[in-house]
């Protein structure tokens, strides 16, 4: 009888030393997940703001890039 409850003791034992490295684990990887979802909203605020037109027109003057927008609008041809 003896025997049976220390090796029920020892799988407890065990038992309970996977279910904290689990959980250590599972924080780790929750902070890891917070950490690339704020660097992909960041990424994704970034280039939000170098994609506007005011944005690209200051960029290609600092670049010296002999560009002008249109002056006439875009326009769609039908067959």
């Amino acid at each position: 009888m003896i025997v049976l409850i220390v090796v029920l003791i020892f799988f407890f034992i065990g038992n309970r030393y996977t279910c904290m490295q689990k959980l250590k684990d599972i924080d780790r990887l929750q902070q890891q997940l917070k950490d690339v979802r704020f660097e992909a909203l960041s990424i994704s605020t970034e280039l939000t703001s170098n994609s506007r037109q005011s944005q690209i027109e200051s960029l290609i003057e600092d670049q010296g890039i002999d560009l002008e927008p249109a002056k006439q609008p875009p326009y769609e041809l039908y067959k």
